[in-house]
C-alpha cells in the first residue's frame, strides 16, 4: 500500500498478526527474565524473512522493535551512577505536576538523561507556574530509579524503567534561567472529588486523586474512564466523524472537494488530535492516537484494509517507536480490548445496536477479568453493570466537560465547570457506596501475566472460530472457565508442623508473613507516606495476603510503633478481619506471650529493659519455632538491648535465621550478640539506596564473619523461607532494579 504499507495489509495480516503477538511476547520476555529472549526473537524473524517471501514485511517490523529493545536493555543495563547525592547542573522541565504535599518535576538535562523529582515545601514555589519546555538551574539529590520487588503488588520500578527515567530523587534548590522567570504560586489545596475527576478527564491530570477516590475507581472498575484512553479518544473521533459528514452534506463546497469519507476522517482526527494537545499527548494516549490515526488514514484513502491487520500494524509500530511501552498495563488492556472486539464482531454483527453495545461491554467485563487480575490483583464485579450505565453516559459526558473548558480559557466564566464538578461529585458519592462492599471486587493475585496471556488468547481463538461453530465454541468456554478457576488458585498452604515466612520488600521499613497449615501470622506491615500516597499495608502486604487466599489474620504483631514497622496497619484492619493482637495496639509483647497454631509455636521474649531506653530498644522480640528450626525477630533493637538478652534462656542454643535487628544499623548487630545467634541466615529488610546507608558494609561483614549467609531486601527484594526445611526462594530479579551503580 503506498505511502503506509505493502499489500500484507490487505491480505496475509494473519501475518501482521503473528509478529505483532511475537514482538509482543519476546519484548515482554526479555525485559522481565532475560534478554537472551530477545536474541531468539531476531533469529526467528530473520529466518522467517530469509526463507518465505510473504514474510518479510512483518518479519521485518519484527526483527527492528526486537533491536530496539535490545539497545534500550543494553543502555539500561549499562548505566551506572555515583553514589546518591547532589548533583547539580542546568535542565528542561519537562513536566510539573503540583499536589497539597509536593510538587512533582520531570526534568532532563544537557546529556538527555530524564529525572524524576519531589519539591516539598518552599522549594516547590513556582515550580507548577514553569511551561514546559522550561529552563532551570537546579541542584538534586538523586539516586537510582528503584522500587520495591515482590511477587504482587505494584511494581513502581518497572513503571519507572518504561517511562524512560534515569534517576529519581528531591530538589533541593533551583531557580529560573536568564529570561523564564515564573510567577509565584502556592500549592494548590486539596480539590473536591468532581473537581478531580472533571481535571483528569479533561487534562489527564490525576494529580487531585487521594488514595480513597484511587480505591474507589479501582473498585469499581472505572479507572479507565477518568483517564486519557482509547475509549476517550474513541468517543471524540465519533463526534469528529459524524460533524465532519454533516459539513459534507450541507456544503456543496466540501461535496465538490473530497470525499464524504475523507472529509469525515480529517475532522475525526483533528478532534482526537486537539484533545491529545490538551491532555499533554500522555502516553497511554499515544498509543490509542496511534491506532486511530492509522484506522482513519486507511478509511479516508478507501482502502480495504482488514481491521486484525490494522491492529496488527499499531501494535507494531508502538513497539517499533517505544518497546518499553511493553511493559505498560494499559498498552496490555486497550489492545486486548480491541482485538477481542474484532474476534467477537462476527458474532455481534446481527444484532440491533442496543444488543451489540450490552453484549460489548458485557464480553470486555468477563473477557479483560483475566488481565485485570494479572495486573491489578483482583477484578471489579459491580464494574460489569456500571460500565454498561457509565460507557454511554461519556459520550455526552465527555464533551461537556471539554466545552466547559474552552469556554473558561475563552471567556474566564468558570460556572459550566462548577456545574459539571457538582454533578460528578454526587456520581462520586454514588459509587462510593457502591464499592463499600467486600463482594464488590474479586481478587486473584496469584494470576501471572502469562498464565492470563494465554486465558486471552484461548477466548479469542474460540471467538475467532465463528458463529458457524457454536457447539465447538460452547464447550471451548466451558474449558475456558475451568481454566480460568484453576489459574485463579491461591497457592497451597504449608503441611502441618512447617510454614512459610514470607519477608516482603516494603521499601526502609519490615513487613512479614507467617503462613501455616491453617492459619496466618503478620509480623510488622511496613511503612506509610504522610500524604497516604503509599501505604505498604495495601499497596504490598494486603495483595499478597489475597494472592494467599486470606481473608482473615489470626495474628497481627506490631513489634513497636515508628511509621517503618506500624505504618500499614491501618491498611490491614480495614481490609482484614484480625483476632488476636500483640504490640502496643494490643496484647504488651514485651511481657511473655504464646501462640500455638499447626505445630508451629510464636513466642515474645521477657527481658529486663530501661525506660530510658530509646523506642527501638523497646521493640518486641519475636521467636518462631518449626519443630527444631528456630527463627527470631528481633524489630528494631539496638546494643543495649541486645546486651540485656545475651542470657536469656531461649537463645543459648542459637537461631537459624534472624532478621538483622533496625535494618543492619551499626547501633545494632554487637559482636556478642552475632556469636549468640549463630544464625545460618541474617536477613535484612531494608530499602534499595535509603538515605542511611543500611545495612551497613561492616555490619554485614560481622554477620558473613561468623558463617551466616546474609540476604536483604535492598537487593533482589523480597524473600520466601520454607520451614522447617529452609528453603529460600525469591521473585524473579528485575533488569530495572540495578544494585550496582
Amino acid at each position: 500500500m503506498p505511502g503506509i504499507a505493502p499489500g500484507a495489509v490487505t491480505r496475509g495480516d494473519h501475518r501482521l498478526l503473528a509478529s505483532a503477538l511475537a514482538a509482543l511476547a519476546f519484548i515482554q520476555l526479555g525485559f522481565y527474565w532475560h534478554g537472551a529472549w530477545l536474541w531468539l526473537g531476531m533469529g526467528c524473524a530473520v529466518l522467517g524473512a530469509r526463507f518465505r517471501a510473504g514474510w518479510r514485511f512483518p518479519a521485518t517490523l519484527l526483527l527492528l522493535a526486537l533491536l530496539h529493545a535490545g539497545w534500550q536493555l543494553r543502555q539500561q543495563q549499562q548505566q551506572r551512577w555515583p553514589e546518591p547525592g547532589p548533583f547539580v547542573g542546568t535542565f528542561t522541565v519537562l513536566a510539573a505536576q503540583a499536589a497539597p504535599d509536593r510538587t512533582r518535576v520531570l526534568l532532563q538535562d544537557e546529556l538527555g538523561r530524564r529525572f524524576r523529582v519531589a519539591a516539598y515545601g518552599a522549594r516547590a514555589t513556582g515550580l507548577s507556574a514553569l511551561q514546559p519546555p522550561a529552563c532551570v538551574q537546579a541542584r538534586l539529590r538523586l539516586k537510582p530509579p528503584h522500587g520495591t520487588v515482590n511477587w504482587t503488588g505494584f511494581d513502581y520500578g518497572r513503571w519507572l524503567y518504561s517511562q524512560g527515567i534515569d534517576a529519581i530523587g528531591s530538589l533541593q534548590y533551583w531557580q529560573p534561567c536568564a529570561g523564564t522567570q515564573p510567577e509565584p504560586t502556592i500549592a494548590p489545596a486539596a480539590m473536591a472529588p468532581g473537581m478531580a475527576l472533571q481535571r483528569a478527564l479533561v487534562y489527564a491530570d490525576r494529580s487531585g486523586f487521594d488514595q480513597q477516590i484511587w480505591e474507589t475507581l479501582a473498585r469499581t472498575g472505572l479507572s479507565h474512564l477518568f483517564a486519557i484512553s482509547g475509549l476517550h479518544l474513541g468517543l471524540l473521533g465519533a463526534w469528529g466523524w459524524g460533524v465532519g459528514a454533516f459539513l459534507w452534506r450541507v456544503s456543496p463546497r466540501c461535496q465538490a472537494a473530497m470525499p464524504r469519507r475523507r472529509l469525515a476522517g480529517i475532522s475525526s482526527a483533528l478532534w482526537m488530535s486537539a484533545y491529545m494537545l490538551l491532555a499533554h499527548a500522555q502516553v497511554s494516549a499515544w498509543r490509542a492516537w496511534s491506532m486511530g490515526m492509522l484506522a482513519l488514514g486507511l478509511m479516508s484513502l478507501g482502502r480495504a484494509a482488514s481491521p486484525r491487520a490494522a491492529w496488527s500494524l499499531a501494535l507494531l509500530a508502538v513497539l517499533l517507536v517505544s518497546p518499553r511501552q511493553s511493559l505498560h498495563a494499559s498498552l496490555w488492556l486497550s489492545f486486548a480490548a480491541v482485538l477481542l472486539l474484532l474476534a467477537a464482531w462476527p458474532w455481534l454483527k446481527p444484532w440491533r445496536w442496543p444488543c451489540k453495545l450490552i453484549a460489548m461491554q458485557v464480553l470486555l467485563g468477563v473477557g479483560m477479568a483475566p488481565l485485570c487480575w494479572a495486573w491489578f490483583g483482583q477484578w471489579s464485579l459491580v464494574g460489569l453493570g456500571l460500565n454498561l450505565v457509565l460507557v454511554p453516559t461519556m459520550t455526552v459526558l465527555l464533551p461537556l466537560c471539554l466545552g466547559a473548558a474552552l469556554v473558561r480559557a475563552l471567556s474566564g466564566w468558570v460556572a459550566p465547570q462548577q456545574w459539571l464538578a457538582e454533578l460528578l461529585d454526587a456520581l462520586y458519592a454514588g459509587l462510593s457506596v457502591v464499592a463499600k462492599p467486600s463482594w464488590a471486587v474479586w481478587p486473584a493475585s496469584s494470576l501471572s501475566l502469562i498464565e492470563a496471556s494465554v486465558l486471552l488468547a484461548a477466548l479469542v481463538a474460540l471467538l475467532l472460530l465463528g458463529p458457524q461453530r457454536r457447539p465447538q465454541v460452547g464447550a471451548g468456554l466451558l474449558l475456558w472457565c475451568l481454566g480460568v478457576w484453576l489459574a485463579m488458585r491461591p497457592l497451597p498452604p504449608p503441611l502441618m508442623d512447617a510454614a512459610e515466612v514470607w519477608i516482603m520488600d516494603v521499601g526502609q521499613g519490615a513487613a512479614a508473613l507467617v503462613r501455616t497449615a491453617e492459619h496466618v501470622v503478620v509480623i510488622d506491615s511496613g511503612p506509610r507516606s504522610p500524604s497516604g500516597r503509599f501505604d505498604a499495608g495495601a499497596m504490598i502486604v494486603r495483595p499478597q495476603l489475597r494472592a494467599l487466599g486470606v481473608d482473615q489474620i489470626d495474628l497481627l504483631i506490631t513489634t513497636h510503633e515508628d511509621n517503618d514497622h506500624a505504618g500499614g496497619r491501618r491498611a490491614l484492619k480495614q481490609a482484614f478481619g484480625v483476632a488476636q493482637e500483640w504490640g502496643d495496639f494490643g496484647q504488651d509483647c514485651r511481657e511473655s506471650q504464646q501462640w500455638m497454631a499447626d505445630g508451629v509455636r510464636l513466642s515474645s521474649l521477657q527481658f529486663a529493659r530501661s525506660q530510658a531506653w530509646s523506642k527501638n530498644d523497646l521493640s518486641c522480640v519475636v521467636l518462631l519455632e518449626v519443630g527444631a528450626v528456630r527463627m527470631l525477630f528481633p524489630g528494631d533493637i539496638e546494643a543495649a538491648a541486645e546486651t540485656a538478652m545475651l542470657a536469656h534462656p531461649r537463645l543459648q542454643q542459637g537461631v537459624d535465621v534472624v532478621l538483622v535487628p533496625h535494618h543492619g544499623s551499626a547501633t545494632s548487630s554487637t559482636a556478642d550478640w552475632v556469636a549468640l545467634l549463630g544464625a545460618a541466615w541474617a536477613i535484612v529488610p531494608a530499602g534499595s539506596h535509603n538515605r542511611w546507608g543500611f545495612p551497613r558494609a561492616h555490619v554485614v561483614q560481622r554477620w558473613q564473619s561468623s558463617g551466616s549467609t546474609v540476604l536483604s531486601t535492598s537487593a533482589g527484594g523480597a524473600i520466601r523461607i520454607e520451614l522447617p526445611n529452609l528453603r529460600i526462594t525469591r521473585p524473579a530479579p528485575r533488569p530495572w532494579r540495578l544494585e550496582a551503580l
